[in-house]
């Protein structure tokens, strides 16, 4: 992870009362989800995702953010706007940016229903438009003119932002057709420092004459890991090279931030850039004491959670097998655990927050790639399944009387993150009989097995940064 050649500025971050553009492309898996914050503090969504749930609302979550001023959805598929109905159920959105092409799958209907029923500005914009998102800013759409083209990657909404001397292009998945009408119309006025790569990488798009106009610095390309479909493609990616672009890759780099004074950009790649945690020393839980039962094995300290296929831990049915022991008496306290699930298709273990089969929280590791949370209350989901790309080895709890933290550890940073920050109201009600444990869970054909090689509870609850501290500047550089 060096720093890129050239373009290096000795600059400092810029400071703290400078208004700021950030802008977050989110690690959504095969998808697209983008984040913007402008420098009057208004916030926008560029994609949800496949899936909302997966990385787009625990990253809201995250940052406290409850309002999205506009949301602009490119195109209908569903890898774009899969979760574009739950960030409405989730936030307030005032406005709803679609490219107008018809496309009749079930997930576009539900979106325009969900649209209507709530009552939110809908708006297709068009080639020319100017965005009205901050005073600070100039945003305008590059394309569609119409949403014409038979091929629905070639409707997308492609936008470029500029904020003083730095400027972004937003492309969806936009091919060498949309991206030859976008040069004709515009020519030399689409450069741009940062270029999201259009189609996540595919050679169908990022012609030579659209990069050789955006000459961008850097190449940001959002895409799963193994995804089917060999995104990034390689002839794509030497075409970037070749004009000298840094490429970032959600895959491999996860989410990648970029914050810019209008003047420098100072970019940072996170596998969770969400708040620090300062945990202290705690003490040692023996698991194999008194205090613990469940259906598991003790052995050296180690504890054995095995769940048979069809085992599993939901709503008003608990026949998964559980490791549990009373709460700590402290009203606030921590825990955290070295864990090490199974490598499986629908199979999950982590730790359990239990009070009866109808009310309890589970954090936890899923098929050995997500940290997921879930919530029930009173026999309901109230919560989740949220999840986040990541493969931690520790995960911890931060409870206090009006909040609960679900953490994890970043081994290469040696520092703790909390994913999600749920007030108390939102949570089954803690009481006596609500316990903590361990679980393991497979909803599968397989047998899903989880081991516990440490449990460490500290009195006192852990310190939590701001949600809104910056992310550590891996870069600086001025304008071309």
């Amino acid at each position: 992870m060096g720093l890129a050649t050239g373009f290096v500025c000795p600059s400092s971050a810029p400071a703290a009362d400078t208004p700021i553009l950030e802008v977050v492309v989110m690690d959504v898996g095969q998808g697209d989800g983008i984040f913007i914050r402008t420098p009057t503090k208004k916030t926008y969504l560029i994609d949800a995702g496949p899936d909302a749930k997966r990385g787009v609302i625990p990253f809201l979550r995250s940052r406290h953010v409850s309002r999205i001023d506009a949301m602009a959805l490119t195109h209908p598929h569903a890898d774009h706007i899969g979760g574009a109905v739950d960030v409405i159920e989730f936030a307030d959105v005032g406005e709803v940016l679609d490219c107008g092409r018809d496309h009749p799958t079930p997930e576009y209907r539900r979106l325009l229903e969900t649209v209507k029923s709530h009552g939110i500005a809908y708006r297709q914009p068009r080639t020319g438009d100017a965005l009205n998102w901050d005073p600070l800013m100039n945003v305008l759409v590059l394309h569609p003119d119409a949403p014409h083209y038979e091929n629905v990657n070639n409707n997308s909404i492609v936008i470029r932002t500029a904020y003083k001397k730095i400027s972004f292009v937003f492309t969806g998945d936009a091919e060498e057709d949309a991206e030859q009408v976008i040069c004709d119309r515009f020519g030399p006025s689409i450069q741009a420092d940062v270029l999201k790569v259009g189609h996540h990488g595919s050679h169908t798009s990022s012609s030579p004459d659209f990069l050789n106009l955006v000459r961008p610095r850097y190449a940001l390309i959002s895409c799963a890991t193994g995804n089917s479909f060999g995104h990034p493609h390689p002839e794509t990616l030497d075409k970037l090279e070749s004009i000298g672009a840094r490429i970032l890759r959600t895959d491999q780099d996860g989410f990648l931030t970029f914050r810019t004074d209008g003047q420098t950009i100072h970019w940072s790649r996170d596998k969770l850039p969400f708040p620090r945690v300062d945990v202290s020393a705690g003490v040692e839980e023996h698991l194999g004491s008194p205090s613990w039962s469940g259906h598991g094995i003790v052995r050296d300290g180690t504890l054995t959670l095995a769940a048979d296929p069809g085992q599993n831990m939901w709503t008003n049915v608990s026949s998964a097998p559980m490791w549990l022991r009373p709460l700590p008496e402290d009203p606030e306290w921590s825990c955290e655990a070295s864990i090490m699930p199974t490598d499986g298709w629908k199979t999950e273990g982590g730790l359990v927050l239990f009070k009866n089969p109808q009310n309890f929280i589970l954090f936890g590791v899923q098929e050995n790639q997500f940290v997921v949370m879930s919530v029930v209350h009173k026999g309901k989901l109230t919560l989740g399944p949220e999840w986040v790309t990541y493969k931690p080895l520790q995960i911890g709890f931060r409870v206090t009387p009006t909040r609960l933290d679900a953490l994890v550890y970043e081994e290469s940073k040696k520092d703790w993150k909390a994913v999600w920050e749920l007030d108390r109201v939102d949570l089954p009600k803690f009481s006596e009989n609500m316990r903590l444990g361990f679980y393991a869970k497979s909803w599968g054909s397989r047998r899903a097995e989880m081991t516990v090689r440490g449990l460490r509870i500290y009195r006192g609850a852990a310190r939590i940064s701001s949600a809104h501290a910056p992310e550590e500047d891996r870069e600086s550089t001025g304008p071309k």
